[in-house]
């Protein structure tokens, strides 16, 4: 069923590598709305990625991926915000892009069974640089 959507935190963190290939300014607003501020320094090829997701302070996902564009979901958002390249690359520019949690939630949730606090570390990374490192709180109820 219907579900609402808080997010109470949602900050960029440190990824794997020494040095980064992107500044990232990251925005909350309404607890719904975030942007992504992405200022890519270099060409970056994404070979490896993770999400891992904890609810109510037990870990309940850990996803790995070798190449993230091969994930139909992140492959779909970065050619969508990034344009990434079918090596799923990204090339040197300045990418900015609003994402609505409360409509990206309800089709990936739908409300059944994931009530509660969740937090989610997504890491993005090339095998030289980090490309986006984020950290995400959000309490998921019933609408």
């Amino acid at each position: 069923g219907p579900i609402s959507i808080t997010t109470s935190r949602f900050e960029k963190c440190k990824g794997p590598r020494r040095r980064d290939c992107s500044d990232v300014k990251l925005d909350l607003n309404n607890g719904i709305f975030i942007t992504y501020d992405i200022l890519v320094k270099s060409y970056i090829k994404l070979t490896t990625g993770r999400i891992v997701a904890v609810s109510n302070g037990k870990e309940i996902t850990r996803y790995q991926m070798k190449t993230p564009c091969d994930n139909f979901l992140v492959q779909t958002m970065f050619k969508i915000h990034l344009n990434v390249s079918n090596e799923c690359a990204v090339k040197k520019g300045h990418y900015v892009f609003k994402l609505n949690l409360q409509d990206i939630s309800q089709k990936y949730f739908d409300g059944n069974y994931f009530y509660g606090n969740w937090t989610f570390r997504t890491v993005f990374a090339g095998s030289e640089c980090n490309f986006l490192c984020a950290v995400m709180e959000l309490i998921i109820s019933p609408k």
